[in-house]
Formats: structure tokens, sequence, C-alpha cells
């Protein structure tokens, strides 16, 4: 519940600045929905995540079949070739040719790294131009079909690694872009919370400029009347020239962070306007226990999902020196149907048969160690990521406790100033009316000022930094202690 004093102050201070025509208030919530718009990180990942779908499509398009259409229109060559006669000299002879061909063919990558099917079906015809030494003819090649089938083993399957990999990036960018969001939030409200302190202290010193005037002017009327000293008066001034200094370093800090964060919000017209900052409007909770903060964290997708796609990309490394052995095999089979005329009509009668089989290997004698050693490697990666989790983990539960200490002295210490801040409110009152009786002098009015300035700039900064903590808090966790609820879109 507001105070007194500091509800009178914000009262007037709204008055005079909404009576601006050029004055644009801005409410957290306003500043937040701006910021996020505006923020360039989450345009970022909303490309990245498009950019991942894209690719997974393009993934699925690779597994299908593909098909072509080969073709060479024509191939011209001429040469002079040597040929044996039977004398043993061998005769020159001016050969040129005309080669051209069409066909399609089709492939397909088997899934589970079982190898790899082709099919080929081409007609070809050969020209023999004429020439001095040689007549004119014209040949041509027929395969209705063939089929083939090629298989290596002993090889890891990054067709499947692929495809995994692609969805962990895709969950990970999406999980990704709650937290970057959350960071966000938490930033620009940090930067919110303390432009406005630095707005709330400007009017309370600008309160308080105001009364030392409205002092001045009834002591300058005692002085004349000779009821006081020119001590008094002098004392006055130079309150004011202090006072002057402060709201005038306050007005520098206030431009400077407001300039951060229209950073974040990005108005258009902030050149042209002054800004007035609302009071921050948030639900807290009553009180934040650790064990429950850390439950949530636990349940943090974000921070768990980052650590397994690490470590997937780890296993897969294992599994790839683990399955791509040293011994290579290579199997190639191949069968068909082919023909050979002179007359393109008579293709069809007289196929041949056609097949082919092919089977190679390679053992190496050495390189066993080198392999070994590899594999141990990638193993001891493994383990150095799980310790680093564990650590990173370790790490973030040890802030989030300390947050949360933080967090729940913080509303402690908001009782204690809210109390005080009474007590200091009435005492200032008390001693104005005193001070202009004579009965306080006015360092004690001073005094009483000061203490109400600083208990009321006090619980301003605690509201605010328990605003601020909350949601780092939140930030870290991905969830929502008020309402119990996840953060993870």
């Amino acid at each position: 519940m507001k105070t007194f004093l500091a509800s009178f102050l914000f009262l007037i201070s709204s008055i005079i600045l909404y009576s601006q025509e050029d004055t644009l208030r801005i409410s957290l919530v306003e500043a937040l929905d701006k910021g996020l718009s505006n923020a360039l990180e989450i345009k970022a990942h909303d490309l990245k995540i498009t950019e991942g779908e894209l690719n997974l499509l393009k993934f699925n398009e690779s597994l299908k079949p593909n098909f072509y259409l080969d073709g060479i229109l024509p191939n011209l060559s001429r040469a002079i070739e040597s040929r044996p006669l039977p004398d043993g000299r061998d005769a020159f002879v001016n050969r040129s040719t005309m080669y051209n061909s069409i066909g399609i063919s089709a492939d397909y990558e088997l899934p589970g790294n079982f190898g790899k099917l082709t099919a080929v079906s081409s007609i070809q015809r050969l020209d023999i131009l004429r020439t001095q030494t040689l007549p004119y003819s014209r040949n041509y090649f027929f395969t209705p079909f063939k089929l083939g089938y090629q298989y290596s083993p002993f090889q890891f399957d990054e067709t499947k690694w692929e495809r995994e990999r692609i969805n962990i990036l895709s969950e990970k960018l999406t999980l990704e872009k709650s937290h970057v969001r959350e960071q966000i939030i938490s930033e620009i409200i940090e930067k919110y919370c303390s432009t406005f302190e630095l707005q709330q202290e400007l009017e309370i010193l600008l309160e308080a400029a105001e009364n030392n005037d409205r002092l001045t002017q009834i002591q300058s009327r005692l002085y004349d009347l000779g009821a006081i000293g020119k001590i008094e008066i002098l004392r006055l001034e130079l309150e004011k020239k202090i006072l002057t200094e402060n709201i005038e370093e306050l007005k520098s800090s206030l431009t400077i962070n407001m300039i951060a964060l229209n950073e974040f919000i990005q108005i258009q017209a902030f050149d042209n306007r002054a800004i007035q900052l609302m009071k921050p409007n948030i639900d807290l909770p009553s009180d934040m226990n650790t064990i429950e903060v850390k439950d949530a964290f636990a349940n943090n997708t974000y921070f768990n999902y980052k650590n397994y796609a690490l470590q997937k990309d780890l296993e897969a490394e294992i599994n790839r020196i683990d399955q791509t052995k040293d011994i290579s095999l290579s199997i190639s089979a191949s069968g068909g149907a082919n023909n050979t005329n002179t007359d393109i009509d008579q293709l069809l009668i007289g196929m041949q048969d056609q097949e082919n089989l092919g089977i190679s290997f390679s053992i190496p004698l050495n390189g066993y160690k080198e392999r070994k050693i590899n594999l141990e490697i990638a193993k001891e990666q493994y383990v150095q990521q799980e310790i680093i989790f564990a650590q990173e983990r370790q790490d973030v539960e040890m802030d989030l406790e300390s947050l949360v200490t933080t967090f729940n002295n913080l509303k402690t210490r908001l009782n204690y100033v809210e109390d005080r801040l009474k007590q200091s409110e009435e005492i200032y009152l008390l001693s104005q009316r005193e001070y202009l009786a004579g009965a306080v002098t006015l360092t004690d009015l001073n005094d009483a000022r000061s203490q109400m300035i600083n208990d009321s700039s006090n619980q301003v900064s605690l509201n605010l930094d328990l605003i601020i903590t909350y949601f780092k808090i939140r930030s870290i966790c991905l969830f929502d202690f008020v309402s119990n609820t996840m953060l993870v879109q």
C-alpha cells in the first residue's frame, strides 16, 4: 500500500507530466510488447527455425529415388588411326565418327545403409562417316533395361544420423527461442526498472526543491521582519544549490538510461516527445522456495535438450569410428539385355543377356592401433561433456540459490523500509511545522527530509529489485512461478 507522501508525490508528478501534450506514457507491458516485437534475436531464431524445417524437407526429398535423362547430342570425332597390314607395316587411315546417345536412369539409396539400386535404359547410335579410305556405316546399340546393385558393408549409416541430427537441431532451435525470449524480457525489465527508479528519484528531488523554495520565501519574510538571522537564508540557498546539482546529475543519468531502454522498445518519436514510464505493475510470488526453484530448473527442457544435442553428436562420432571398419568390402552386381544392329527396326530381335558381378576388398596391414586410439578419444570426449554438463548444472543451481535468497531478503527488507517510511514521513511533516514555529533548526529539518527521501528511494529500489530478481529466476528456469506454468513454447 502506498504511503501518503509517496502517493502525493506520484500524483503531483503525474499531473504535471501527463498534462504535457508532448509526453508519451509507457507501461512495462507496452515496453515488453515493443521490445519483443522488435527483438532481432527472436527474428533471427524464427529464420533459423524456418531454415531447419526446409533442411528437413530437403533431406526427405534426398531419400527419394533419383531419375535422370541422359544424352549426348552429338559427339563428333576425327582421328588418324594406325592399322597393321599383312606384311607387317602400318597404314594410317582417316576415321571420322558421330556418336549420339539418349537414355533414362534411376538410382535409390536403400534405407539402413543396405546399398544402392540402379536402373538404366538407353539407345546409342554410332555413325562412321565416309572418307577416302572408309565407307559410310551406321550401328545402333540398345539396352532396354539394366539393373544394378552396389553394397559396401562396414560403414556408418550417415543417412540415419543426418535425419536424427536435423530433427535434434530443429527441436533445439525451437526451445532456444523460448530461452532467448525470456532473456530479452529479463533485460528489458532490468533496464525499465533502473530507468523508472531514476525517474522516481528525480520526482522526489524536484518536490524537495519546491519545498525548499517555499521555505526560502517564508524565511525571507521572517528575515525582513528581523525574526531570524541571515544564516538561515544562506543555509536554504546552499541547500537549493545542492538539490539543483543533484537534479541535473539525475537528469543526465535518466537520459542515458532512457536511450538504452529505447534501443529495445524503439519508439520512433523518442527525440520529439518526453517519455514518462509508468509504475511497474507485476504480480510476484509471496515467497520463493529453493527446492521448488531447483525442481523447476531440473525440468528446464531447453537446458536439458542443449546437453542432449551435444551428447548425440558425440555418440554419432563414437559410432562412426566404431562401425567404419578398416576392412572394406564392395559388392556390385548388374544384369540386363542389349543388342547391336545396323537397322533400328531389328534391335528388339535377338536380344543378348548381360550380367556382371564384382567383389572387391581391402584389408590394411596396419592402422588398427590408430583407429582404437581415435575411438578412445571420442569416448573420453563424451565423458568430458557429461562432467561439463554436471558442473554447469551445479553452477546454475548455486546461482539460483543465491537469487532465491536475495529475493526473500528483499521481501523482508521491504517490509521494514515501508514501516520506517511511514515514520520518516510523519517526522518530516512535523519538522516542517516546528521549523516554521522556530522549535527546530534547519539542520534538523534537512535531516528529516534526507531520511524521508532515503526511505522513499529505498522502497522504490527494493520493489524494483524484487521484480528484476524474480525475472532472472524465471528466465533461468523457464518457469512462471505465479501461474505455475512452463514457458517453453
